[in-house]
């Protein structure tokens, strides 16, 4: 009985995984669908820029709206991802899209520069500064406009193999190169894994099974 007892708990605490459908973005196919992409946005540091364009913009796959500044002191904002996290694996991890003027397929616009940062499992990486790549894709809601992305392979920013994180951070600025900062879209993670739990949870998980186990014994002894 007690055996059972433990399975039970453990069934109640563990993620439920939920069926995912494949989604293409700008040539970018993410195997994890919607749930690839981020789910929230935190300023950390810099100038503020409105919290809820900013997250109604970065949170989610729809690259047809951005964002940007014309403050040259960078915005440090961070990225986080709750129902999955991005995967140390080989190859391209994880992608940033961008939105900017139009340009043949794999032309770098040095213009919309920005920082980005990663959690490497016990701080964050120091900043690295990225150059968005045209996709030759439009943007959907401008044909003016074209899509760029960051292709971001997280073992070149010290993490780990085979380590999940959940946070990223990028810094955006204006570059003072005949453009404002860039126009960031979307960010989505190729390689995309179970969400890490919550602190808070994983010390219900750890307080629980203490107190099972505790149960068990002084069963053992009256017995």
């Amino acid at each position: 009985m007690p055996q059972i007892r433990i399975l039970i708990f453990l069934c109640i605490l563990a993620p439920h995984s939920a069926s995912a459908t494949p989604i293409s973005v700008a040539g970018f196919s993410f195997a994890a669908g919607e749930i690839a992409f981020a789910d929230d946005v935190v300023h950390v540091s810099g100038p503020v820029l409105d919290p809820n364009t900013v997250r109604r913009v970065l949170v989610g796959s729809d690259i047809s709206d951005s964002f940007n500044t014309g403050d040259s002191n960078p915005t440090v904002l961070e990225v986080i991802f709750l129902d999955n996290s991005i995967v140390n694996d080989p190859g391209i991890d994880l992608v940033i899209f961008e939105l900017s003027g139009d340009k043949p397929a794999g032309s770098p616009d040095p213009k919309e520069i920005f920082d980005v940062s990663v959690f490497t499992g016990s701080g964050f990486s120091p900043f690295v500064t990225v150059t968005p790549i045209a996709t030759g894709f439009n943007d959907p809601a401008d044909s003016t406009l074209d899509v760029f992305a960051v292709q971001l392979d997280l073992s070149s920013l010290g993490v780990p193999s085979g380590l999940a994180i959940d946070r990223i951070r990028l810094g955006v600025y204006n570059s003072n190169q005949g453009s404002k900062s860039a126009d960031l879209t979307a960010v989505g993670a190729l390689h995309s894994g179970a969400p890490i739990p919550e602190p808070s949870t994983a010390t219900l998980v750890g307080s629980g099974l203490l107190a099972i186990l505790v149960a068990r014994r002084r069963l053992r002894l009256t017995t």
